[in-house]
């Protein structure tokens, strides 16, 4: 089994090379190219039939976060966030989020 995770972190590591080179050259969004890498992977990791696209989708939206987090600190070093404009959609966009976050629950999967 160590065998195996070694494996699978080798390619979990050659996918996130090739997705960020797709992304960059082509600005395609990452997750085209993780979403079905993680489908085939994460049910070998244990994760069940009936979660496995959650997993899957979550964790390139958890991927997101850092990337954000990275890109607004460079476009902030070089000038390039208007300040006043992020205080005017902030609330929105925060309430955006929550009202999201509140209608998921309404919605049902199948299963």
């Amino acid at each position: 089994m160590p065998e195996d995770l070694v494996l699978y972190a080798l390619i979990l590591v050659a996918v996130g090379v090739v997705s960020g080179f797709a992304a960059g050259l082509f600005g395609i969004g990452g997750g085209v190219i993780l979403v079905p890498t993680f489908l085939v992977l994460f049910p070998r990791f244990g994760a069940g039939p009936t979660v496995v696209m959650h997993c899957a989708v979550g964790t390139c939206l958890a991927l997101v976060v850092p990337a954000a987090i990275m890109s607004t600190r460079k476009q902030r070093a070089l000038g390039n966030i208007d300040s006043r404009m992020l205080r005017t959609w902030l609330p929105w966009v925060a309430l955006g989020t929550f009202a999201g976050v509140f209608t998921i629950q309404l919605l049902h999967t199948l299963s």
